[in-house]
């Protein structure tokens, strides 16, 4: 039923940002529908059946019956409306939204059990679940130095062998998180993790702002390939320069040190080419450059921060032109009970509207209103399930 019914809902809002004519839902043929969403009305019994249905997909619960009372029997849409509102507050302010975010932290993060393993293997999701509780930025969820346990308390992410409070950086460095995607050659899961979550993007990352190596900078194994169909430059290209912010790292997740020297197993900068040899990257002139005359090469964007540290990175990437963007459909994937993507090998990133110019405005609408709320998903949360827009996904055009 909710499938179905967002569907035919998605239809409706998709185009709304683009019409300026007042209109009313009448189709019968099933077909596209132009709706100004704030020249619409909404039955009491309509309010009340997108309550419940977004009690059930966020809360796992369902609305209190005086809350359900209250809307069916409103005097009038705006007393309706409030009722609404009010019991949205009481949703998202109670804290049972706590476990449809670990959920989905869980899931995107590819690391942690809610059921089984260890407290640390939790931390990250725990930590995003904690931002949206709180009513924080998303950029904590990146910036944090600390860690969330079990029981929503705050403390240290620190371990052994891990980086110090100053380099620490969200969820991106808490040792489960490093333990399972840095691999010990080219640091490529770490960041195909990092952008995919961030900024809604896969390898090579067309469409996306991004500062990449030219052929010269790159070992030439990559860019010499004649008996090879794979362009291994096109992804190198555009990670490599991520690459300067693990550089610390010596060998593993728990080698941190924060006096790095040029050696064979310093991420970043050494490409292994195999049997016991290795190139230094980035190259200039044919020649290695030494890690200070390197660090230029170390950003995300063309005038970027250079990346010495995963807490530069975290501090490119919330000021990167995708970031707002990458998490405002990520969080409307969860809102609208739609595709929310999945990590790992093969990553799937959102990608619900950018199919039409209609679409890429609805998007573009809302990263603006998640700008206006200081980026805090809880806020933005409150202020997409209290619009007419949202309403209008729980609409089906042959109701009668």
């Amino acid at each position: 039923m909710r499938s179905s019914t967002i569907q035919k809902g998605l239809i409706l809002l998709l185009f709304c940002v683009s019409c300026t004519q007042n209109t009313t839902i009448d189709n019968q043929e099933g077909e596209n529908i132009y709706v100004n969403p704030d020249a619409l009305s909404f039955s009491n019994e309509h309010r009340a059946k997108m309550l419940r249905i977004t009690y059930l997909n966020l809360g796992y619960t369902f609305p209190a019956d005086e809350d359900m009372k209250e809307i069916l029997e409103a005097a009038d849409e705006d007393a309706a409306q409030l009722a609404y509102e009010e019991a949205i507050d009481t949703l998202l302010e109670s804290g049972v939204m706590h476990t449809r975010m670990l959920d989905y932290f869980l899931k995107m993060l590819g690391v942690g059990n809610k059921y089984s393993g260890t407290a640390q293997a939790r931390y990250p999701a725990n930590l995003g679940a904690y931002v949206f509780i709180n009513n924080l930025a998303i950029d904590e969820f990146l910036t944090a130095d600390y860690a969330i346990d079990d029981n929503q308390n705050v403390v240290s992410q620190t371990y052994a062998g891990g980086p110090p409070t100053s380099d620490q950086a969200g969820y991106i460095t808490m040792e489960a998180y490093t333990q399972k995607y840095m691999n010990t050659r080219f640091m490529m899961k770490m960041i195909r993790e990092i952008f995919g979550l961030n900024l809604n993007a896969k390898a090579p990352f067309a469409g996306v702002t991004m500062y990449r190596w030219d052929e010269n900078t790159i070992n030439p194994k990559y860019t010499e390939q004649p008996d090879n169909e794979t362009r291994c430059i096109a992804c190198h290209a555009a990670m490599n320069p991520a690459r300067g912010a693990f550089h610390r790292y010596m060998g593993a997740y728990n080698t941190y040190t924060t006096s790095p020297t040029q050696s064979t197993n310093q991420y970043g900068q050494e490409d292994d080419s195999g049997g016991g040899s290795f190139v230094l990257e980035p190259l200039s002139g044919g020649s290695a450059l030494s890690v200070s005359q390197a660090a230029q090469y170390y950003k995300i964007e063309e005038d970027g921060i250079e990346l010495h540290t995963p807490k530069d990175l975290a501090n490119a990437l919330i000021v990167h032109p995708n970031f707002s963007k990458a998490w405002t459909e990520r969080f409307l994937t969860i809102m609208l009970n739609i595709d929310e993507g999945s990590p790992g090998q093969g990553n799937v990133v959102p990608n619900h509207f950018s199919s039409n110019e209609a679409e890429e405005l609805f998007l573009e609408h809302w990263a603006e209103v998640f700008e206006s709320v200081g980026r805090k998903p809880n806020a933005f949360f409150k202020a997409f399930l209290k619009s007419k827009t949202y309403l209008v996904t729980g609409a089906n055009p042959t109701d009668s």
